[in-house]
């Protein structure tokens, strides 16, 4: 067991440079909003999918009983008008009892009203706006802290831990809409609360903070399920040495280190000479048992209730950081070995006396936001800001080269290092300063990587004498300004041919044919032209579309065009016409037409319950984008089907119960919402082994 005197702490000056470490990463304002934010030390921040719309929220409350939601709308854009006064300061928010629809659940302080109260979501697609249950409670006194537990006695059923200088409350779920009591103690806490196995024994343990008597002291106290099923809990590990006054902030951590051993972090204040702050990584060191691994100590600047702690994974790397904050300034701290932490970034000018946190990929990218929320006590008023940061990515380049093939100019591109890297476009001109056009990209998302990663791309569009100019732009996230170029190359390789492979036609939806034409190569190829015909014999066609040809190219192509055509029989040819005006004759082919595709729909997938897998169909009579993902019941994205453009038509995609990892999911219901211009919908199915 570790000695407390062997533990590592770093102290900060704040008025010195931090010596030896540098910010390993950026962040840039995705988006802001001044006069907007909360204003109590005791107020929180949460993330969530209320209304399963695949739309990620923030949810504060700037004021009290009047909370508000931010609903992300696209490109870091937020709707800010929804409000509700059903949470307040500390509340929690997910689906507590199990049928599909988001709870909030949170206390009431609106004039005598001294209550909990739950309100729920009417429909899947809505906020949780209807009270479905409420609790009058003795033990009031201040704002109470609210945690939603992950099944505590995992016996199947949520349940929600409340208290604020009084006992603390258990109530577990008994149906839908339905609580009861099922546990409490006597003692007096003040702290945030924790759920975890933190001790790695199989049983749920939940974490408190708080005075351990004197005004000087503080107290952790770590409580276990005493029997898996039964709601019965006592408290297993209780401290009063390893942190100080006023512990009441806390986190908890799932394994920043990598030794499998989860993590809680508390905050407290020393007051007993040099008035410092401490935050303090704990962990197991056996059944029960708990030791301080690391601590950061800071000059204090107020008190402990200014103070702030979140963890979350704000790089993308998927291992999680933590993040410190307090009178206003913001310290970011990664993991580098066993039990050792960096301070990789830090903001010391936010102008705010407070800031809450909260790390959550707000707007869907795949990398979390960090979220800080405060006030600013002028003499006469109070100011509020809310502000929404994400990292820029980068790209360190190594090497780009151009070189003549026999049928293509070979485009390759070295990486020394990507951080949060979406692909790459490659540009070309015929001039080496301008006139450069977006010829091709990659849309292979690297988190981090500091290898040397090579790529390449031939370019068979391409004439032969002829100089060509590139250059390979990084798609970095908040940051598309890593080019690297150009690199020049002469083509000269042999004339390329035509090579037609195939013309056929085929109904693809009601009255909608669609033609399909695939081409080995090409050499000067201008235009394609499709002519409708009313049967194979007759010379009456008439051309219907133009399609630009590909010039010339080694490459394989396959081309599509969708006609909207009468009901019945229908005859097509094609035209091949190249840059000097010759024309080549495909077909004839045809295909005979349905009924037109009246209405969007979304049907129930089929077969529902299912094990392996199951297929959803769906109809669109717009051309347009579609969108079709599948969730689980907290809203969070499960796997993405469909994220295209599509025509008009029926059709099926079928999902094999995997996430977006391949990992199988769980049993249990999920939502499957179809998105396509003004037409939503969504249904639901049941995955069952």
């Amino acid at each position: 067991m570790r000695s407390v005197a062997q533990r590592i702490v770093i102290f900060i000056i704040f008025s010195l440079t931090v010596v030896g470490v540098l910010p390993a990463i950026t962040f840039t304002p995705v988006a802001s909003y001044v006069g907007v934010g909360i204003n109590n030390t005791n107020a929180i921040l949460r993330g969530y999918d209320s209304d399963h719309d695949g739309n990620q929220e923030l949810w504060l409350d700037p004021k009290l009983g009047s909370g508000l939601i931010f609903e992300h709308k696209g490109n870091n854009c937020y709707d800010t008008t929804r409000t509700g006064n059903y949470f307040i300061y500390n509340f929690d928010i997910g689906d507590l009892d199990g049928d599909g629809f988001t709870d909030v659940v949170a206390e009431s302080v609106i004039g005598s009203d001294e209550s909990i109260k739950i309100h729920e979501s009417p429909a899947l697609d809505s906020f949780p706006t209807s009270l479905v249950w409420e609790f009058n409670h003795p033990d009031y006194d201040e704002n109470n802290y609210l945690t939603i537990t992950n099944d505590l006695d995992q016996d199947g059923k949520k349940e929600f831990i409340w208290h604020y200088l009084k006992p603390i409350h258990i109530f577990e779920c008994t149906g839908d809409n339905s609580y009861q009591e099922v546990w409490t103690d006597t003692s007096r806490y003040k702290g945030e609360i924790q759920c975890g196995d933190f001790d790695c024994d199989g049983k749920k343990d939940f974490l408190t903070t708080g005075h351990g008597g004197p005004i000087s002291d503080g107290r952790i106290d770590v409580w276990e399920n005493t029997t898996v099923g039964v709601d019965s809990y006592a408290k297993a590990w209780t401290n009063f040495d390893l942190v100080h006054c006023n512990p009441f902030r806390n986190a908890q951590a799932h394994d920043m280190d990598g030794d499998g051993k989860p993590e809680f972090i508390v905050g407290s204040q020393r007051v007993e000479g040099d008035d410092t702050l401490e935050f303090a990584v704990f962990e197991t060191d056996g059944d029960n048992s708990y030791h301080q691994v690391w601590q950061a100590l800071f000059p204090c600047f107020g008190t402990i209730l200014t103070h702030t702690i979140s963890v979350g994974d704000v790089d993308g790397d998927g291992i999680e950081e933590m993040v410190f904050s307090f009178s206003g300034k913001i310290y970011i701290y990664r993991n580098i070995g066993p039990d050792s932490y960096q301070l990789i970034w830090q903001k010391t000018n936010t102008g705010l006396g407070f800031c809450r946190m909260l790390v959550y990929d707000l707007n869907s990218n795949g990398y979390k936001e960090l979220v800080y929320s405060g006030y600013k006590d002028y003499p006469e008023s109070t100011h509020n800001e809310t502000h929404i940061l994400e990292i820029v990515g980068e790209v360190t380049w190594d090497s780009l080269t151009a070189a003549s093939k026999d049928s293509c100019i070979q485009v390759q591109w070295i990486t020394k290092r990507q951080f949060a890297n979406f692909g790459f476009n490659v540009w070309r001109s015929l001039f080496a300063d301008s006139n450069y056009s977006v010829i091709y990209q990659t849309n292979d998302t690297v988190k981090l990587d500091t290898l040397l990663l090579s790529y390449s791309f031939n370019d068979s569009n391409v004439t032969s004498g002829t100089t060509y100019y590139y250059k390979v732009q990084a798609k970095a996230l908040n940051d598309t300004s890593y080019f690297i170029g150009p690199a020049s190359a002469t083509y000269t390789g042999a004339p390329l041919s035509l090579q037609f492979v195939s013309f056929t036609a085929s109904v693809i939806a009601g009255a909608i044919v669609r033609l399909e034409w695939q081409t080995q190569s090409a050499w000067n190829s201008y235009l394609w032209r499709v002519k409708r015909g009313l049967n194979n014999d007759t010379l009456d066609y008439k051309v219907i579309a133009e399609l630009p040809g590909d010039g010339t190219t080694n490459e394989p192509g396959i081309y599509y065009y969708d006609d909207e055509c009468a009901v019945g029989f229908n005859s097509y040819k094609l035209d091949e016409v190249d840059l000097s005006g010759n024309v080549t004759t495909h077909g004839p082919v045809s295909a005979t037409a349905g009924e037109r595709i009246t209405a969007f729909g979304l049907r129930q997938n089929m077969p529902n319950p299912f094990g392996q897998s199951t297929t959803i169909s769906y109809q669109l009579t717009a051309n347009g984008y579609v969108g079709l993902k599948v969730y689980d019941v907290t809203g969070r994205l499960v796997k993405t089907l469909v994220n295209e453009d599509k025509k008009v038509g029926s059709y099926e995609v079928k999902w094999d119960g995997k996430d977006e990892q391949g990992n199988k999911v769980s049993n249990g219901i999920y939502l499957y919402r179809l998105i396509s211009g003004e037409f939503q919908a969504t249904e639901k199915m049941m995955m069952l082994r």
